[in-house]
């Protein structure tokens, strides 16, 4: 059977200027393979690593596409090393959603045998894209608070 990629993951990482120093605010977001946010968390402010909170991240991104009538048994996930946890492969597997994350070198888990497509994976430049268009409205906004400051 073959599996065509539906859905990357990539925590975006967005450093927003404030009046007196920088904040860090992350959100996890799901894109088609084209690059185009489907669906979003609710952003956490703080300097996180990707897995924070990942089970309610993953249950808010998974009800909005259900919401949307967005089926997503039997979607592919692409995922870096950095989400590569057991309790992420287990709530994709509840919903049906086939796991390809990158094998993360820190876990410890060197006998488990995870499904990973290596030239699937390499299709993640949809999300790079899609995280540097994101970082751009970072220019905006500094520009915004910038001339807040100076009007």
């Amino acid at each position: 059977m073959v599996v065509i990629p539906q859905l990357f993951v990539e925590e975006n990482k967005l450093d927003i200027k404030v009046v007196k120093k920088g904040k860090t605010t992350n959100a996890l977001y799901f894109t088609n393979r084209q690059g185009l946010p489907l669906a979003m968390s609710e952003p956490t402010s703080g300097n996180h690593n990707d897995l924070f909170d990942i089970e309610i991240h993953f249950k808010e991104i998974t009800n909005t596409l259900e919401q949307a009538q967005i089926n997503i048994d039997g979607l592919f996930l692409n995922a870096d090393a950095g989400f590569d946890s057991i309790k992420l492969r287990n709530q994709c597997e509840s919903k049906g959603i086939i796991a390809n994350f990158a094998k993360n070198k820190r876990n410890n888990s060197s006998n488990e045998d995870h499904y990973f497509d290596d030239k699937l994976y390499h299709e993640r430049y949809s999300i790079e894209r899609t995280n540097s268009w994101m970082d751009s409205y970072r220019s905006l906004l500094n520009r915004f608070t910038q001339l807040q400051q100076a009007g």
